[in-house]
């Protein structure tokens, strides 16, 4: 009897662990179904908080215009929403230009922005505009956006690489898969309207080292070149290199050139002139004075006012490293690279203010 009896309450006992294990199964299956869920695609980052706001972005840290994305809600009927993150705030007054691979596909007066001063945020919500730029942006390979701060006009590229694969994370993330309003819905693709071409039109991005000068090759020899590392054999990729046409027998050539690091990708500039090909020099000041580099770093080209930009970071937040910006300028149809600005900061304190105003400015020399 004291057996039969112990073995009843060791059954009840194991019934009740069961049962309290599958609660426990059960809770924390409904708990991580709303948890925070993040994925990146290449270039592209989304982020999806625990009521299923979802955020599509890219980021590009080396320029004030840090981001670029789409954001919706969970909601059923909820519209869809373009954002970008630009720290210092746009001029008033200006306009935003939003071209994909060079073509013009939408301009809007910063009037038509709301702006969130706590997190920078410049949010557009007009569905038709939206759906025609998320279309653009699933046919492209790179968004440029032009736009204005109290520095002047800057052109900040976003690689697009990833985007299709962001969308289709959201729409599963917020149970869109196959609805009419799925990101992927909103941005079939669709032949591309015949819109302006923007100044920035005369950019051709290189899409394989193919596509690149035969004269160059030298340059990227395995032993013997100055950029040799690249890989004459083509394994890597060539993200970042372009021509731009300066006039009507001369471009600017850009084209990945030495070690990159997790953070810093260096460039080699050169001027073509119809077949001849020289290489650019850069100027920069340093502890012992002016000197020249065959490098840039993280480079940004704005096109519509020649200027070259450069971001080199002592590590991956930024809050330390060196700033360059240098003008392109023309004397009788002979190029060169000014220095315009040059910044640092040694410092890696773990404060990184987009506007680098916390960096020493070691040119101009006030």
């Amino acid at each position: 009897m004291t057996q039969m009896t112990s073995l009843n309450r060791s059954a009840t006992l194991a019934l009740w662990a069961v049962t309290f294990c599958a609660m426990l199964l059960i809770g924390l299956g409904q708990n991580s179904a709303h948890a925070n869920q993040f994925k990146r695609v290449r270039d592209v980052n989304v982020s999806c908080n625990n009521a299923l706001l979802c955020n599509i972005y890219i980021a590009n840290r080396s320029v004030s215009l840090s981001s670029f994305g789409f954001r919706r809600s969970a909601a059923p009927d909820a519209q869809v929403q373009m954002v970008i993150s630009v720290r210092p705030a746009l001029r008033g007054g200006s306009d935003v230009r939003f071209l994909v691979d060079g073509q013009m596909v939408l301009e809007l007066d910063v009037s038509m922005l709301s702006y969130r001063a706590a997190t920078y945020e410049y949010l557009y919500s007009d569905q038709e505009n939206v759906t025609k730029l998320m279309k653009a942006v699933r046919q492209g390979k790179q968004i440029q956006i032009s736009y204005t701060t109290r520095s002047g006009r800057t052109t900040a590229p976003f690689s697009l690489s990833g985007i299709t694969a962001g969308f289709i994370f959201a729409d599963e993330v917020q149970g869109r898969i196959g609805a009419d309003n799925a990101f992927m819905a909103l941005s079939a693709n669709v032949p591309t309207e015949a819109g302006a071409v923007a100044d920035e039109a005369n950019v051709a991005n290189y899409k394989s080292w193919s596509d690149v000068p035969a004269a160059l090759s030298s340059y990227f020899g395995k032993e013997t070149g100055r950029c040799s590392n690249q890989t004459n054999d083509k394994v890597r990729g060539i993200n970042g290199g372009f021509s731009a046409s300066l006039d009507e027998t001369s471009a600017l050539i850009a084209l990945p050139c030495g070690y990159a690091g997790a953070y810093n990708f260096p460039y080699a500039f050169w001027l073509q002139n119809g077949d001849n090909f020289t290489p650019l020099a850069l100027p920069v000041m340093t502890e012992e004075g002016p000197s020249v580099s065959q490098l840039a770093w993280n480079i940004v080209w704005d096109g519509e006012v020649r200027e070259l930009y450069a971001f080199f970071k002592g590590r991956g937040l930024g809050d330390c490293g060196s700033s360059n910006r240098w003008k392109l300028t023309d004397d009788a149809g002979t190029y060169r690279f000014v220095l315009v600005e040059a910044l640092e900061k040694d410092a890696c304190d773990g404060i990184y203010k987009e506007d680098l105003s916390d960096y020493e400015k070691l040119w101009p020399i006030n």
